[in-house]
């Protein structure tokens, strides 16, 4: 069923513009809402449109009379993100998921949570919710926190001149499972590398490469 109401005027492409990385992510909270597959929804800025049996009129009427708009969460038809998605061919996990069902309502955010609970009533929504704002990592840079980020103190002596020998903590040249085996490799002729040929610029394979 089609509905010519509930969807005024989407923006034109032509008032796009590019912006920085920071001005993408949202740090409002957003109200998302996925519609059941089988109610086929399309939201465009003309009309909201449905499968035959869900009756999207009310909906459609519900959001034109609050100034709100249904528009895809990933700013392209759904149409274009079913394609999208035959293309990619299923993994082990099975195929890609349908984001052609997952869209947004744009409200003040008071009343995103009461918009929430009323969306989830309608038959062909199967869940709306509130998501919270993105929150950018951030590290202080007081004094204080950054004490606590490493206070340790370099050791008074002097380094010795002789690094001692720690020879027996790399397990992982030992055999399998521990390492690689590369002790026993030593044993083999050419295991260490030592008089094996390789070529020069003249190509004499005249050089010598040892460890």
């Amino acid at each position: 069923m089609a509905s010519e109401k509930g969807q005024p005027g989407g923006k034109s492409s032509s008032s796009r513009r590019v912006t920085s990385p920071s001005q993408t992510i949202p740090h409002e909270r957003e109200l998302i809402v996925i519609a059941r597959q089988e109610a086929n929804l399309r939201a465009t800025p003309e009309a909201l449109k449905a499968a035959p049996g869900f009756q999207v009129e009310p909906l459609a009427n519900s959001l034109a009379s609050q100034g709100l708009v249904l528009e895809p969460l990933f700013g392209v038809s759904e149409e274009r993100l079913k394609v999208e998605a035959a293309s990619i061919a299923p993994s082990a996990d099975g195929a890609p998921p349908d984001l052609s069902v997952y869209y947004r309502v744009q409200a003040p955010d008071e009343r995103l949570d009461e918009l929430a609970a009323s969306l989830r009533k309608h038959p062909a929504i199967a869940a709306a919710y509130v998501k919270p704002p993105a929150e950018l990592a951030a590290m202080s840079t007081s004094a204080v926190e950054a004490r606590t980020l490493n206070d340790m103190a370099p050791l008074p002596d002097e380094a010795p001149p002789i690094s001692p020998d720690f020879s027996a903590r790399q397990i992982y040249l030992n055999a399998a499972p521990a390492g690689i085996d590369a002790r026993y490799a030593w044993t083999v002729s050419g295991g260490e590398a030592q008089a094996s040929a390789s070529p020069t610029a003249s190509g004499d394979g005249d050089s010598r490469m040892k460890t």
